[in-house]
C-alpha cells in the first residue's frame, strides 16, 4: 500500500512539474508583446503650460507598437530631444534646444503617464523660453527598454499647431 501511494504521489509530482515548465514558445510569445516600434502620435502638439504667455511646452503622445501592430505598454526610459529645425537637410535636426528623460520602469509611474482613451503615453514637456508661434522645431523620442533595445521616432512641429 505504501508503495502504491508513493508511486501515485510520484506521478502527481511529475505531472505538476511538467505543467510548471514554461512552454518552449513562451519566450517568443512574450517578446512579441514587447514594443517593436514607437511613434510620436498625431495628438502630439505644442501647449501653453501655466499662466505665462506663449507656447512653452509640448504634450508628447507616444504610441508603443508590438509585433502584431497593436498598441502595447512599454517599460523602460523615454528620452525626448528638441532641436532647432534646419530646412532642406536630410537630417532636419539643428542645435539641441532641450532634453527630457522619463523612466517608466515601475507599475505606478507607468500608469501615471498612460492614457487609456488614446492608448498612448502622455508626457508634458515644458521649456523655459516660449517659442514664437509659427517657428518649426524637431522633436525626437528614444525609448530604451529593459532588454537594452532602443527604438526612436522624430517629427517636425510648428509652434502653435
Amino acid at each position: 500500500m505504501k508503495n502504491s501511494v508513493a508511486v501515485i504521489m510520484g506521478v502527481l509530482v511529475a505531472l505538476a512539474a511538467g505543467r510548471c515548465t514554461p512552454h518552449p514558445d513562451s519566450r517568443r510569445v512574450s517578446a512579441a508583446l514587447l514594443p517593436k516600434k514607437i511613434s510620436l502620435h498625431y495628438f502630439t502638439g505644442t501647449r501653453k503650460f501655466g499662466p505665462t504667455g506663449g507656447i512653452n511646452g509640448i504634450e508628447a503622445r507616444v504610441e508603443a507598437i508590438d509585433y502584431f501592430g497593436d498598441t502595447t505598454k512599454a517599460f523602460g526610459t523615454f528620452r525626448f530631444e528638441m532641436y532647432q529645425f534646419r530646412p532642406h537637410q536630410a537630417d532636419p535636426r539643428g542645435k539641441q534646444i532641450s532634453q527630457w528623460a522619463v523612466a517608466l520602469t515601475d507599475l505606478e509611474t507607468n500608469l501615471q503617464y498612460w492614457d487609456s482613451i488614446s492608448r498612448t503615453y502622455k508626457f508634458p514637456l515644458a521649456w523655459d523660453q516660449p517659442i514664437p508661434v509659427g517657428n518649426k522645431f524637431v522633436l525626437r523620442v528614444v525609448f530604451t527598454g529593459g532588454d537594452g533595445r532602443r527604438l526612436d521616432d522624430q517629427r517636425v512641429f510648428v509652434s502653435g499647431e
